[in-house]
């Protein structure tokens, strides 16, 4: 259980590190308000900034996206997400992994409740290998209809009554 903790704190950091390095990561470049879902946003395109050094592997992904964001005025939260790899990015030097120019990932969230945001459409499409291997993955999700169904002793047997297939019996709520 220690490893697996340990781990989960791991990649807890390095998302952490990724998510703290785009506002260095990035040129962001105002491009006007729009208006999506009722909503006033603000449309932004961003592209790397040259002089930025990744303090992670992962961050030097960066340096090979560009996109544009659609961020709510009121919440600061971003609504809409384009982001796509102008030139191939290797992992590895190249050994390890390489995706290739013209993969893209798009996301769009709402607020679902005061301050709750939730994805609402995910997608993302990326080519190319692994060692010596081909890969793709492509994939699309949508998700709605989100409501709150409170602390796990008040949700498991909310989840039981509406789904008795996938919540077998013995599973218990921790106190």
């Amino acid at each position: 259980m220690k490893k697996a903790y340990e781990r989960a704190a791991k990649r807890k950091r390095e998302r952490t590190e990724l998510v703290a390095a785009i506002s260095k990561a990035f040129r962001f470049h105002y491009m006007g308000r729009d208006n999506i879902q009722g909503r006033t946003v603000l449309e932004v395109v961003f592209e790397p900034d040259p002089t930025f050094r990744p303090s992670s592997r992962y961050a030097s992904i960066y340096k090979h996206v560009r996109g544009r964001a659609w961020v709510d005025e009121s919440s600061a939260q971003i609504v809409r997400l384009n982001a796509e790899l102008f030139e191939d990015a290797s992992f590895g030097g190249g050994l390890v992994a390489k995706v290739y120019r013209g993969s893209r990932l798009i996301l769009e969230q709402r607020e679902v409740q005061p301050g709750v945001w939730m994805p609402t459409h995910t997608s993302y499409d990326l080519e190319g290998r692994l060692f010596l291997f081909p890969a793709n993955f492509h994939q699309q999700l949508e998700a709605g209809d989100y409501r709150r169904i409170g602390l796990p002793q008040e949700a498991l047997p909310l989840i039981r009554r509406e789904h008795p297939e996938q919540a077998p019996e013995q599973v218990t709520s921790r106190r």
